[in-house]
């Protein structure tokens, strides 16, 4: 078992046929563990270069080149946002990035 499908059996309940948006996505491991039960997952990252191309052959996983602080998405579009693996990439940033992820999610 990937060490992502296991956060994702842990966190079931939380992302279970909702709307999940994974910032700083880098390869995608978690979006594509996360896609095995959420609604849509939407990935984001700056560098599409790293890529899984097993994310272009699943339905429910969107991916858009962005940078997380300043997202062109909707207020209010996310039952979920999560940073996988991520912290270490954008800690200069994290307030700010921060603010756009809160920004995004729903206020449920």
């Amino acid at each position: 078992m990937k060490k992502t499908d296991a956060i994702v059996r842990l966190i079931r309940q939380e992302i279970e046929n909702k709307d999940i948006l994974e910032v700083a996505c880098g390869t995608a491991e978690f979006s594509l563990s996360a896609a095995q039960c959420a609604k849509q997952v939407t990935c984001i990252d700056i560098d599409s270069g790293r890529l899984s191309s097993l994310v272009e052959e699943r339905e429910n996983i969107r991916f858009q080149k962005m940078d997380a602080v300043e997202m062109d998405l909707a207020c209010d579009a996310f039952d979920t946002v999560v940073l996988y693996n991520a912290l270490c990439h954008i800690e200069d940033q994290y307030d700010t990035i921060l603010a756009e992820c809160r920004r995004v999610l729903k206020p449920e």
